[in-house]
């Protein structure tokens, strides 16, 4: 009974060991694209990258369940002039979002009174002018710091519902992953990583219960 034990716990030991390497985490990386309405002239559509989803906010300056706040073209992050988190947002003009593994540690900027962070240098779109007027997505990506000091990286997608035939204004697709234990990290996890992590718990419950 003692030596299973001292195996069990042997084997306990090298699942940590495995997944402590140079690439684990133990959060899971959060990937998803979404299409967000915020087609609403008069209010903020805000999204959560914690819930993955829009959700319902009482009074923007006071929570931190709330990390983008969109309205047609106007983006706004919890943070600075926009509310009481920690948000802030970084432009990677040349990097691609495949590529971002890792956030940047520092330089990111806050919404002011006068201009939000996703507006800073040329933005996250451009505007076509008449005839057309059409709102058209940069090729660029983004790092958000969240409203609890988390980060996700970003891509603009498109502004319609339907963007080829650039109809249903201020539909904002983005793909995005998240990622929730306050690390700089952004790689998603691998599959053998997953499969450790998951025989680790199943050990340690055995373990437990033998006892």
């Amino acid at each position: 009974m003692i030596m299973n034990q001292f195996f069990r716990v042997a084997i306990l030991m090298l699942s940590i060991f495995s997944l402590f390497d140079t690439q684990s985490t133990w959060a899971e990386i959060k990937e998803a694209t979404i299409t967000i309405d915020a087609s609403n002239r008069e209010a903020f559509a805000f999204f959560s990258f914690e819930a993955g989803k829009v959700v319902t906010i009482k009074d923007q300056k006071t929570t931190l369940q709330w990390d983008l706040g969109l309205k047609r073209t106007e983006i706004i992050v919890n943070g600075g002039n926009s509310g009481n988190g920690k948000g802030g947002v970084i432009s990677l003009e040349k990097a691609k979002f495949s590529e971002i593994d890792q956030a940047p540690a520092e330089g990111y900027i806050a919404d002011t009174e006068k201009l939000s962070a996703l507006a800073t240098g040329d933005g996250w779109y451009v505007y076509t002018g008449p005839p057309l007027h059409h709102i058209l997505v940069r090729n660029k990506a983004f790092v958000i710091r969240t409203a609890k000091g988390n980060y996700a990286k970003l891509f603009f997608v498109g502004y319609y519902k339907d963007n080829k035939a650039k109809t249903g204004a201020g539909h904002i697709s983005i793909t995005y992953a998240y990622q929730d234990d306050g690390t700089l990290n952004l790689f998603k996890a691998n599959t053998a990583m997953v499969h450790a992590k998951e025989k680790l718990v199943s050990i340690w419950a055995e373990l437990k219960a033998q006892k």
